[in-house]
């Protein structure tokens, strides 16, 4: 047991004889918690030049989708990738054994991955834990970019499915308006899921906890990872370089967003490159920049490559860089 006090173990007889000042003496406050950042969005005029920065990243992603869509590099999402998976071959093209299997690997994801966003919202971190669920609140949202991610993939395995159920059902033919927009809405999903999931990887790896093997300890961030890139992998949706722009859209949002909270109500951001207090932001911005950008190049390329061997010769020659 820990010692009583000096005054607390003094008989009575000995306090009565001690000054009332000292028996009065007022106790020590406690040591008081390190202050918080300020509420604010840092210094004015490194915010304003990131933001020209961001604005001529984001200005220059649009040249450069209008000039892909001015020489016709974005076709439309066709129904054959979207309901056709790549593990098909030419002896069950023309079966249903590919596209049932396709349809039910995506109702899976879709239940599981709804499911977790609904317990996420209610605070059970199920997919946290190999053990119970945890009742806890749940502060990562919406500070953190790799919980936007969360909501949004579900998003995805919804509008794929229902594109694979349109693109299957012979007599849905009569709403081809409808088809092509949840085919279209189905395809840039993807293409920002898989490549969002696998920045926030790297930027893990890289940045936040150099070469520590963090996506291993957040088992949901490394279960969606991986059923993403499967996705990728067995169906025939490829990734464009001119839709880059969506993946950036969809970065710029959360930007703003955190610029607005951080210059309200919250004392920091989530990840440290995004403190606007210190010169380093103007390189940190452009590097993330960098970094979406690479991540999404290596996508296009590994669509370029999978969609050229899959075409005949004479289509492969005719093929574009999308």
């Amino acid at each position: 047991s820990l010692p009583l006090p000096f005054s607390a173990s003094l008989s009575p007889l000995l306090r009565s004889l001690l000054p009332h000042q000292m028996s009065s003496m007022p106790s020590l406050p406690p040591p008081s918690a390190p202050p918080l950042s300020p509420v604010g969005l840092g210094t004015p005029w490194i915010a304003g030049v990131v933001a020209l920065e961001l604005l001529l990243i984001y200005s220059a992603s649009i040249a450069l989708w209008l000039i892909k869509r001015r020489k016709g590099y974005l076709s439309h999402t066709t129904t054959e990738q979207l309901v056709q998976p790549n593990f098909c071959g030419a002896s069950c093209s023309n079966g249903r054994v590919g596209r049932v299997a396709l349809a039910l690997w995506r109702l899976a994801n879709l239940l599981v991955f709804s499911a977790y966003a609904l317990a996420d919202w209610a605070g059970c971190e199920f997919f946290r834990t190999w053990q119970n669920c945890e009742l806890q609140a749940n502060n990562e949202f919406p500070r953190a970019f790799t919980y936007w991610n969360y909501r949004l993939q579900p998003f995805y395995w919804a509008f794929v499915l229902l594109a694979t159920i349109l693109g299957s059902c012979s007599s849905c033919s009569s709403v081809p308006k409808l088809s092509s927009s949840i085919n279209a809405t189905a395809h840039g999903l993807l293409e920002v899921c898989v490549t969002s999931a696998w920045l926030v990887t790297i930027v893990v790896f890289t940045l936040l906890s150099p070469g520590h093997p963090s996506i291993f300890y957040d088992r949901y961030h490394f279960i969606n990872t991986v059923c993403l890139t499967i996705e990728f992998a067995i169906s025939r949706l490829d990734v464009r370089f001119g839709h880059f722009i969506l993946m950036l859209s969809w970065m710029l949002l959360y930007v703003v967003f955190s610029w607005i909270c951080r210059a309200t109500y919250w004392n920091s951001f989530q990840y440290f490159f995004m403190e606007l207090d210190d010169p380093i932001a103007l390189m940190w911005y452009p590097v993330v920049a960098l970094m979406n950008f690479v991540v999404y190049s290596i996508f296009v390329g590994i669509s370029f490559v999978v969609r050229r061997s899959c075409m005949t010769p004479q289509a492969s020659s005719d093929d574009k860089v999308q």
